[in-house]
């Protein structure tokens, strides 16, 4: 937090939510805590519970800095650990909270320091809940974005367009894991009717193909597709212009590679075709909030 404000731009705020947890059950000194603050120190906020992985308390701290901090632009970044939308998990996000915390109050750009938000089912559930979002379709090491790198940026230029701020973030994670050896991929996504056209037609190809989605990866796979060098070459396959809507790619020794579509192996659903994943989504209940954004296409 101190290098980040040490590089705070003139004409920005930057206003911090922070989730202490006690690092063992000898430390009794220390309590789980949640608090908001800005460069300047703390901040009163209501409706922050201790509970930071929940809908309520998200969308309490982005509504009063929405509220409170008037601005041209707004750029949200949630670091958390992240689940696919199908699959909920206690210390965990999927984007339907995301959206669900963001709505109404959507900002210009949306930075997930999380894991999967950069699957194809997270990206149609956010759709619309940023002009554009910055996030990875594989594991996030732990690491997380280099957030000095993104408001260096800003105290440098002026007149940050939202594309330059998604492009700031990206950079980020090209500095933080630049001597990595662990796999991430992490993208730039411009949302709108084009995305979901751009899916709808992925989608559609791969079902007419009838694409057989084992899984070749050597992980535990949980999302559905991943965009990395296999995504693109399929696109380019099926002659799908995608470079509108996912802008630029930061990858490095990606977990995907020769995966470009896979299924998750701990619910152990390989079918034939996307429509068969569609059905069996439903025959088997998961969350069928999600599996009706599917029905699109």
């Amino acid at each position: 937090m101190q290098e980040i404000c040490r590089n705070k731009p003139e004409n920005a705020n930057i206003i911090f939510f922070h989730d202490r947890k006690k690092n063992s059950d000898d430390r009794s000194n220390l309590k789980d805590i949640t608090y908001v603050s800005d460069c300047n120190g703390f901040i009163n906020v209501s409706g922050i519970s201790e509970n930071s992985y929940n809908i309520d308390t998200l969308k309490a701290f982005f509504s009063y800095v929405h509220k409170n901090y008037p601005a041209d632009r707004y750029f949200y970044s949630i670091t958390a650990h992240g689940v696919p939308p199908y699959m909920n998990d206690k210390g965990s996000l999927n984007a339907l909270q995301i959206r669900g915390a963001l709505k109404g109050i959507e900002p210009d750009v949306l930075g997930l320091d999380m894991c999967y938000m950069g699957s194809i089912e997270s990206l149609l559930v956010l759709n619309n809940t940023a002009g554009y979002i910055v996030s990875a379709s594989t594991t996030l090491p732990a690491s997380g974005n280099d957030y000095a790198t993104f408001t260096e940026y800003f105290a440098k230029h002026k007149g940050v367009s939202s594309k330059d701020a998604a492009r700031a973030y990206l950079n980020g994670y090209k500095v933080s894991y630049s001597s990595g050896t662990e796999p991430l991929t992490v993208f730039i996504t411009k949302t709108g009717d084009e995305l979901n056209r751009t899916v709808g037609l992925f989608y559609q190809k791969v079902k007419t193909a009838g694409v057989r989605p084992y899984n070749r990866l050597p992980e535990s796979a949980v999302t559905l597709f991943g965009i990395n060098g296999d995504f693109k070459e399929l696109m380019d396959a099926y002659k799908i212009d995608y470079k509108r809507v996912f802008t630029e790619t930061y990858s490095i020794n990606s977990s995907l590679k020769g995966a470009g579509i896979y299924f998750p192996v701990r619910r152990k659903i390989l079918n034939e075709t996307l429509y068969g994943y569609r059905l069996s989504l439903r025959q088997n209940g998961i969350r069928t909030e999600w599996a009706d954004v599917l029905r699109l296409y």
